[in-house]
């Protein structure tokens, strides 16, 4: 995926996107269970009430197939198109 000049004007006045089913169910559902996991085990398992925030280093590098959403072609796109 290649963002257009309109999204890459956004991201360069706002500092990020949103890409709306950029992917699958199942991809999503490994990113929730892979931010779950990093809660789980590098957070002391502290589950997030809204009320507040809570901030862990690197979030992705935890887990393996977390991680791997740097891979995905979509992501690679898009990086490539605003960086």
């Amino acid at each position: 995926m290649i963002p257009s000049q309109g999204q890459v004007n956004f991201f360069n006045t706002f500092g990020y996107l949103l890409i709306r089913q950029l992917f699958s169910p199942d991809e999503t559902e490994k990113i929730i269970e892979g931010f779950e996991w990093s809660i789980q085990n590098w957070c002391g398992g502290r589950d997030p009430d809204r009320a507040s925030r809570i901030m862990f280093p690197g979030p992705i590098e935890h887990h393996p197939e977390m991680s791997a959403i740097f891979d995905h072609p979509l992501i690679l796109g898009l990086i490539g198109g605003v960086g």
